[in-house]
């Protein structure tokens, strides 16, 4: 595969950006002119090259003839959105940036844009949780399949992102596909996501099922007797499935673990079983050796350097070393996916140190027997080649399946030689969209 930066990060990040294209939240050649202008491991480049194309697109997109030229200014406006949230992406390691802020009033404005010019404009409904508010998108699909009375309820797809991913952005993943095949889609945000995280300063929790129980509530649970507009009355509520994308893979398999009643079934793109793992899988032998070093020189022993450090003395290490990061004007000593992952950790967490950040994701787990609980079909994808949770599908697989004479989750493991061995198998919207709803089609239909 072609190479679009010689740092691993930003090659990965400029693929799921050129992925964003076949949904028309990017343009190829946009995104293969920032690859060629962006500094590999500078995060001040990549900011200023994304948010001058955002700013280009967007100056463009105001220009067009809304009344003349809708569809043209939606594919604008949609590209400028995903531009500002590229901008944002590396900022996070100084909380206080006031562009982390600033880009995101600007993604959404140029998103709602879009979405008003849809054939049926979506709606953004914010939804009331325990502690915290849940804000969702809904979308009505304009296509009715063949055989389908178009005023029957539909099948409706509900899409969590993960770590670092928006809503909108997930439209371009999975939600644009499932508006094509005749579904109603749902995105929405939790704690520790983009929109939470800025506007309500709320950090990632584990119990997933309390931001994913309020959606299913809202959309499943109105009566269309009271108001026949209401989002419900067009969902055929035994036909609702939901998808996590990324480390969404841990989130909507934790929600599953409380709502297998309510789902149809569960597709995990892909399978998460351990957010705490992830560091483990993102540290370089080398980086792993400094670490080690580093407690041994603070606890004085020998003997310390052979035994595992606890997540506390990681995070100091990891503070030191990213210390050193910022001390060497910007000359890395940290891989970037794991300086970013720290510190973009910290900030979605919403914790002040690495040894905090470290001990929050080791609460969020599967282990226990809580992945057995899910009763529902599971769809586990599995990259051959992922950066972060590398060997996870198949723990969750195991997991969810132990002990059950019929098991209800089928592992799906896409390779380089699928051109989808990437993390999320971005760059593959085709088949990973193919492969998702053809098996939630088959579901629903065996179903009745």
């Amino acid at each position: 595969m072609i190479t679009l930066s010689s740092d691993e990060s930003f090659h990965f990040e400029l693929l799921r950006f050129l992925a964003l294209a076949r949904y028309s939240g990017s343009d190829v050649a946009e995104v293969l002119r920032l690859a060629d202008r962006i500094i590999p491991g500078d995060f001040e480049s990549w900011y200023t090259e994304f948010n001058n194309l955002a700013e280009r697109i967007e100056s463009q997109a105001n220009k067009i003839d809304l009344s003349k030229h809708p569809v043209s200014a939606r594919d604008f406006y949609m590209r400028a959105s995903s531009y500002f949230r590229g901008a944002d992406f590396y900022l996070h390691g100084n909380p206080k940036d006031p562009r982390i802020r600033g880009l995101w009033q600007k993604q959404a404005r140029c998103f709602d844009k879009a979405l008003s010019l849809l054939p049926i404009p979506g709606k953004r409904i914010t939804l009331k949780a325990h502690g915290f508010e849940v804000p969702t998108i809904f979308y009505e699909s304009w296509i009715t399949p063949a055989g389908l009375d178009p005023k029957a309820p539909r099948p409706a797809i509900v899409i969590g992102n993960g770590f670092d991913g928006a809503q909108e952005e997930s439209m371009h993943f999975n939600g644009f596909a499932a508006l094509e095949r005749g579904f109603h889609v749902i995105t929405y945000e939790g704690p520790g996501q983009c929109t939470v995280r800025r506007e309500q300063g709320l950090g990632f929790i584990p119990e997933w099922e309390k931001v994913v129980s309020p959606v299913l509530d809202y959309y499943l649970s109105y009566s269309s007797a009271t108001d026949p507009k209401h989002p419900a009355s067009l969902i055929d509520h035994k036909k609702v499935g939901l998808i996590g994308l990324s480390m969404g893979g841990y989130l909507a398999a934790r929600a599953a673990v409380f709502e297998s009643h309510r789902l149809a079934a569960v597709a995990l793109n892909d399978g998460v079983y351990s957010i705490g793992m992830a560091f483990d899988t993102m540290t370089p032998q080398k980086i792993k050796d400094q670490i080690a070093e580093f407690v041994a020189k603070s606890e004085g022993t020998a003997e310390s350097a052979t035994k595992d450090p606890s997540d506390a003395q990681i995070g100091a290490a990891v503070e030191a070393l990213l210390k050193q990061v910022s001390q060497a004007s910007g000359t890395a000593q940290l891989p970037t996916k794991l300086r970013w992952g720290i510190t973009h950790g910290m900030w979605s967490f919403n914790v002040s140190s690495p040894a905090e950040y470290l001990e929050r994701s080791q609460l969020m787990s599967l282990e226990g027997g809580l992945a057995r609980k899910i009763s529902c079909p599971v769809w586990v994808g599995e990259a051959a080649d992922d950066l972060f949770f590398e060997g996870q599908p198949g723990m969750l697989t195991d997991a969810i399946n132990e002990g059950k004479a019929k098991q209800n989750a089928t592992r799906v493991i896409l390779t380089e030689e699928d051109a989808a061995g990437a993390h999320c198998h971005v760059g593959a919207a085709c088949l990973v969209n193919k492969l998702i709803f053809d098996w939630f089609e088959d579901i629903i239909n065996a179903s009745g």
